[in-house]
């Protein structure tokens, strides 16, 4: 039951035109609330009643998107990270940066590190990490206990060649057609220029370019 009453508080976009909901608290329970629906199909009002947690009841308030890039935007990852150079111009060495994964421990927060955290203290924000590493035990180690955990990661599937820009692209496209992100502002950090003009040309949002040494 409150999964059903959760998506349909939170994600019902067919629906929207035909009920409105009024959330209210009851002294029952810190967390309880009721929802009143008056809609065409019930004749009526309906209530139903159902218990959410803390991170629901903030998304029902999302004012601002936050999307933060990694490496190179709030995470510093030089230590493990080299460039090649071949008749294409500058570019990552993926194998070197593969073959030091297990090093992510070791990386170190950037300046930017600090607005997103604050982010996440802020109710009306909602935080994503888009990243084109693939997530490992350190990746996510790191991220739960110096970083601090987001609302949403969107990261490389493993063993998968897609261009970071289009990996976004596809990780984001979701929240541009869920209700709680209708009045949303958006705002995308990176450092990489092909992956912020790919995404904030695809979604029409603010972008903001961080410059570092891993751009590439």
């Amino acid at each position: 039951r409150c999964s059903r009453f959760k998506r349909l508080l939170l994600f019902s976009n067919s629906l929207r035109q035909n009920y409105t909901i009024i959330l209210e608290p009851l002294s029952i329970g810190v967390n309880t609330y009721v929802v009143f629906l008056h809609t065409w199909f019930f004749g009526g009002f309906a209530c139903i009643m159902g218990t959410i947690t803390e991170k629901d009841f903030k998304m029902a308030k999302i004012k601002k998107v936050s999307i933060y890039d990694m490496d190179g935007t709030i995470v510093c990852s030089l230590h493990r990270y080299r460039t090649i150079v071949d008749e294409n111009g500058e570019r990552i060495d993926l194998n070197y940066w593969r073959e030091n994964q297990d090093l992510a421990l070791n990386d170190s927060l950037l300046p930017l590190a600090e607005q997103y955290k604050k982010d996440l203290k802020d109710e009306s924000c909602y935080v994503i990490i888009a990243t084109a590493r693939v997530l490992n035990t350190p990746d996510y180690t790191f991220i739960n206990q110096i970083l601090g955990e987001p609302d949403y990661i969107i990261s490389r599937p493993e063993n998968s060649n897609i261009s970071g820009g289009l990996l976004k692209i596809n990780g984001l496209a979701k929240f541009f057609n869920l209700i709680t992100f209708k009045d949303a502002e958006f705002t995308f950090y990176e450092d990489n220029t092909n992956y912020l003009k790919a995404v904030c040309d695809r979604f029409n949002i603010r972008g903001v370019y961080v410059p570092s040494k891993q751009g590439h």
